[in-house]
């Protein structure tokens, strides 16, 4: 009995110490199962699936690992209710948002949107050598949506640049096709 009251002890320690040095966000902490993506909802093993910032109902749930919704979120003496992203970053170190992909443990950077340090410029990187990058628009025909390649910029020494409808296959350092 008394080992479990040093337990105690200890564990409202521990949490009195984050309480006083960190931010707590709080989560509607019970799992249903069905539906194990609702915003803070725990699944069987105990993690989080989703995260959503705004008001999120039962109907309206969030449907990615991070959802910001403004929607229904008034504006602020610090914001207006469309500014829903920003970074901020030191200028004397490189700014980046990074995507990765592949599988647990071994994730390779696909893509980067950076400021190098001390830089105005932003660059956007294809991170993958042979990787292309491509620009598109959606067209949508009988209520179905279709993506179209409108720009290609592929890899190589000549970095060569098609420019057209669903054109992907530039020929020389640039290359608009208007067919």
């Amino acid at each position: 009995m008394k080992n479990q009251s040093y337990l105690k002890t200890a564990i409202t320690t521990v949490f009195a110490v984050f309480a006083l040095n960190s931010t707590i966000a709080q989560f509607n902490w019970v799992w249903a199962p069905g539906n194990a993506y609702r915003i803070g909802r725990l699944n069987p093993n105990l993690d989080i699936r989703a995260i959503g910032i705004g008001n999120f109902t039962q109907g309206n749930r969030p449907l990615s690992a991070l959802h910001v919704d403004a929607n229904l979120m008034t504006s602020s003496p610090d914001f207006i209710s469309g500014t829903l992203f920003r970074t901020d970053g030191p200028s004397i170190n490189e700014n980046n948002w990074t995507m990765f992909t592949g599988p647990l443990g071994a994730t390779i950077e696909k893509f980067r949107l950076f400021v190098p340090a001390n830089d105005n410029n932003v660059f956007l990187r294809s991170s993958v050598s042979g990787a292309n990058m491509q620009f598109q628009t959606t067209l949508t025909v009988f209520g179905n949506s279709i993506p179209l390649t409108r720009m290609t910029i592929t890899d190589g020494l000549f970095g060569m640049v098609g420019i057209g409808n669903g054109f992907t296959k530039p020929q020389s350092q640039l290359h608009i096709d208007d067919d």
